[in-house]
């Protein structure tokens, strides 16, 4: 027996009407599948791969919060499950179309329960991409003078520095650097902005968890890629805030006086 399902947020109470059906919570994710996979999310080691779902739901446990779910109906073939979720997600909406409140990145319909691909099709892949012809020069130039001008954001920028992290420099590379700097000096404006910069900015790597920033007021701000928005935003400093996560205490004094931050994941 095939069903599909809805995962309502608890903390969003209210009415939310969509043509034939309504929930007292928000809507956040619809998905259709068999057996266990309602409450298949819920696990930490899920093998579900959309990282916005088990953000909400990391967030609702540590608020101490369970998502609401339920089936949305049932069928005998897979494939009129496969249509029905295709319907609800239509008809309620995807946040990253800007059309609804559904965490979905598609419009649902993939996914046969259990496929698995044949030999003859593994080898037929493996082939493919075998023939596959290296680039040319030309090619290579005329992708590149497309690119001149691109800007690249800084979260994309974050995110290379983070698959960067680890990779050795070859020595020869090292070296040409080092001879560039020596006899360089940095001027005294120069060396305040470093100081400042050691001070109160934070380390990006930070941006690639998820944090609960909570202020003295108890106000608590949730810091997914954004930590160091907020750090900057209220004046606190980077390496007080972070010591807290250790110590699961709030800074005992200074302008961060109150202020703790717990990781969530």
């Amino acid at each position: 027996m095939y069903y599909t399902y809805v995962y309502l947020d608890p903390r969003k109470s209210g009415e939310y009407k969509y043509a034939e059906i309504s929930f007292t919570y928000e809507p956040i994710y619809i998905g259709k599948g068999r057996d266990n996979r309602l409450t298949r999310h819920l696990y930490e080691n899920s093998k579900s791969s959309n990282i916005h779902l088990k953000r909400i739901l990391r967030l609702l446990k540590f608020e101490g919060l369970q998502p609401i779910y339920m089936k949305l109906s049932t069928h005998e073939i897979e494939e009129e499950s496969l249509l029905q979720e295709i319907k609800w997600i239509k008809m309620i909406g995807r946040q990253n179309l800007k059309t609804g409140p559904l965490v979905n990145f598609t419009n649902g319909g993939e996914g046969i329960s259990g496929y698995k691909h044949t030999t003859e099709a593994k080898q037929k892949i493996i082939n493919a991409l075998k023939q596959r012809l290296p680039q040319s020069i030309e090619e290579r130039k005329s992708k590149s003078l497309k690119l001149m001008g691109h800007f690249v954001d800084a979260d994309t920028k974050r995110k290379i520095s983070a698959s960067l992290l680890g990779k050795k420099q070859k020595t020869e590379t090292i070296q040409k650097r080092v001879i560039k700097l020596i006899g360089k000096k940095r001027t005294t404006e120069t060396k305040k902005k470093m100081s400042l910069t050691a001070l109160n900015i934070p380390n990006w790597k930070s941006d690639l968890f998820h944090y609960m920033l909570i202020s003295p007021n108890n106000d608590k701000y949730d810091c997914y890629r954004n930590f160091g928005s907020i750090i900057k935003q209220h004046n606190l400093v980077y390496h007080s805030i972070m010591q807290t996560v250790k110590t699961n205490q709030p800074v005992k004094r200074g302008k961060c006086k109150g202020w703790r931050c717990v990781k969530i994941s």
